[in-house]
């Protein structure tokens, strides 16, 4: 699967937190596959944006995608928790494209 960088951040965002050992083990492997690498970083050069909401960051071009595995149980929890998402009517500009891409299966 081929992710953008803002979507990598995206479903770094909304994957659980917590859960049992084994789905702990999941979202371990899902995090680190998601994750930037130290020559991203480097090429990205991440910065906050000043005056912009809490958290807000911005980056270089340079990293567009990145191809990832990501396996069944890894992607049925990121279409659980887009689900929940729009289940409570909290689907974002940014949340919307996965949600699409990952629920309704638009590619």
């Amino acid at each position: 699967m081929t992710l953008s960088v803002i979507e990598r951040m995206t479903i770094l965002g909304i994957i659980p937190k917590d859960g049992s050992f084994t789905t702990l083990k999941i979202i371990t492997d899902l995090q680190d596959a998601l994750g930037f690498t130290e020559e991203e970083h480097a090429i990205l050069q991440f910065t906050p944006v000043e005056g912009g909401q809490a958290g807000e960051i911005r980056w270089n071009n340079g990293v567009e995608e990145k191809e990832l595995e990501v396996g069944p149980k890894a992607e049925e929890m990121i279409v659980k928790a887009l689900e929940k998402l729009n289940k409570e009517e909290k689907l974002t500009m940014q949340t919307f494209p996965l949600y699409k891409r990952f629920v309704i299966g638009d590619k």
